[in-house]
């Protein structure tokens, strides 16, 4: 969704990244999937960052690793600023 509202808002958009500190924090907000260790809320963040900044600028992405795999994705959801949106 990021990248053609970063087209129709002529880079008017930005991605804030929360890894979250508490539990009931991560409920509200629809994740759902709680992880006790803050080394695996940061690890996990830090592929979810890779996952958007390939699909933002790689025509064939994969991307294989502890909690998202991405395969050969087709499409380049392709964004205004390069290489891609201010986190």
């Amino acid at each position: 969704m990021g990248a053609p509202l970063d087209r129709i808002s002529n880079c008017g958009f930005a991605v804030n990244i929360v890894n979250g500190c508490w539990k009931r924090e991560i409920e509200v907000c629809g994740n759902g999937v709680w992880l006790d260790r803050n080394d695996d809320r940061f690890i996990r963040m830090d592929e979810y960052m890779q996952v958007m900044k390939g699909l933002w600028t790689k025509d064939d992405f994969s991307f294989d690793c502890l909690y998202y795999n991405v395969d050969h994705s087709p499409v380049r959801f392709e964004t205004i600023r390069k290489p891609w949106p201010p986190f």
